[in-house]
């Protein structure tokens, strides 16, 4: 029910004691900020970029630190507000250790890169979608989580792509990465 003061939430719950109102503290609130479509779109492509250029220039090691923190700052928050689930992060880690995989041993041929980054894609998409009482598909926000996650994974990758090519193109003359990539 909806009531409109703390005395018809006594009447309406019959509480007789003291009421203890508790607010949120600077941790609740920046757990929810970090849910955000649009700040986990931003930590996705994030991600992405610093990824690609920790693989691209090896032995830098901030930029996968970073990585590492977006993805999760990316799946953390969710998982601690309780949108997503231990399976949806077991994917997401299990598509990463195969796409490393695909780098470290085959040399990023793409061989297992490609599977590795569905599973990643479905484990990121599926933490956006909370899990319905009962299970299924049926309630309309569970259907608006998917499409917003869906839009999150696709658009955010296609940035990292157009990143990706900039960086290609233009980071030799960055000042500060100059030292990283030879003309």
């Amino acid at each position: 029910g909806t009531v409109n003061n703390n005395q018809q939430l006594r009447d309406v719950l019959n509480i007789r004691g003291e009421m203890i109102e508790l607010d949120f503290n600077w941790a609740e609130v920046a757990t929810v900020w970090l849910t955000q479509w649009w700040v986990r779109g931003m930590l996705f492509f994030a991600m992405l970029v610093l990824a690609w250029i920790e693989f691209s220039h090896p032995g830098v090691t901030v930029p996968g630190i970073a990585a590492v923190i977006c993805l999760v700052l990316l799946v953390g928050a969710p998982f601690l507000t309780g949108i997503a689930q231990v399976w949806e992060i077991i994917l997401i880690v299990l598509g990463l250790g195969i796409i490393v995989t695909d780098l470290l041993l085959f040399g990023g041929i793409g061989l297992l890169a490609v599977p590795g980054f569905i599973l990643m894609a479905i484990g990121l998409v599926a933490s956006f979608v909370p899990a319905e009482p009962g299970g299924g598909f049926s309630m309309e926000s569970t259907w608006v989580s998917l499409r917003t996650g869906m839009m999150v994974v696709v658009f955010g990758s296609l940035a990292a792509m157009a990143a990706f090519a900039f960086l290609s193109k233009y980071l030799y003359i960055t000042p500060g990465f100059r030292r990283l990539q030879l003309a």
